[in-house]
């Protein structure tokens, strides 16, 4: 048998990816649960809020901690880097803690301060005693505002992962860079957010309102591949994008001529 035939067919590396995004969404999971477990048994035990507040912002900044070391694991191993799959996992999740605490507090705040914002303005709007008169307008301008803000912040956090993971910046310029590319790239960050957030939206509607089963087997699937298949999707469509930049950082602001010499590649 051709090893080196048999290594590099389609079936084989299909098959490969697919353990290592099963592997390292389950080691997402096992550390996001590890770090807000305490919490939520404190809240499940005694049902106070403050133990349930404090369980969502551990389970989201875990979440934000090792979705960027998977997302950079994928691009590791997706090039000439050979190491092991763990020794690659654990050695971005140690790293994108080091060097980003700051940034990833900072997104903690932020995402704590406006879903608690819209969580206020949604007990104002829906009081027995509000009305539309000028503050009520203010109240509602404001509740959307916040969604909209929650909305463009998850586009950068996705924009994030890939700038992390493939430039070395100042911690300011990564943020600033994290936003311009959620605008540049708008349509596949958009495409792997609607499908990072689909399938817990389609567990609790079909959980609360269809289909228990069919929600038991989304969660099983979720398990298995809920936050590096749609990575791992969304690195394939920014790819080549990402890997042109690395070869041209100046054309960071003005990268639309990947495609023209894309396009002079294919005619030649």
């Amino acid at each position: 048998m051709d090893v080196e035939k048999y290594v590099n067919s389609k079936a084989f590396i299909f098959f490969e990816w697919t353990y290592r995004l099963i592997i390292m969404n389950l080691l997402n999971l096992s550390i996001i649960i590890t770090m807000s477990f305490g919490f939520w048994v404190l809240f499940i035990a005694i049902q106070k809020m403050t133990y349930f507040y404090l369980a969502i912002l551990l389970t989201l900044l875990g979440l934000i901690i090792t979705s960027i070391a998977s997302f950079k694991t994928i691009k590791d191993l997706s090039g000439y880097r050979r190491s092991g799959l763990y020794k690659t996992y654990f050695s971005n999740l140690w790293f994108s803690f080091k060097d980003l605490w700051f940034i990833e507090l900072l997104i903690l705040i932020v995402y704590a301060f406006l879903l608690g914002s819209s969580l206020t303005y949604s007990l104002i709007l829906n009081h027995e005693d509000f009305t539309y008169d000028f503050i009520g307008i203010v109240y509602t301008v404001g509740y959307w505002l916040d969604w909209i803000l929650l909305f463009f912040l998850t586009q950068a956090v996705i924009s994030f992962w890939a700038v992390y993971s493939h430039f070395q910046m100042t911690k300011w310029n990564y943020i600033k860079a994290s936003f311009y590319m959620s605008f540049k790239l708008f349509l596949p960050t958009l495409l792997a957010g609607i499908f990072f957030f689909l399938t817990p939206v389609l567990i609790i509607v079909l959980g609360l309102i269809l289909s228990p089963m069919l929600s038991l087997l989304l969660i099983s699937f979720f398990s298995l591949f809920g936050i590096t298949l749609p990575q791992y999707l969304y690195f394939r469509m920014i790819k080549g994008k990402y890997a042109y930049l690395t070869k041209n950082p100046d054309d960071i602001q003005d990268f639309d001529k990947y495609e023209l010499e894309k396009e002079n590649e294919n005619e030649i």
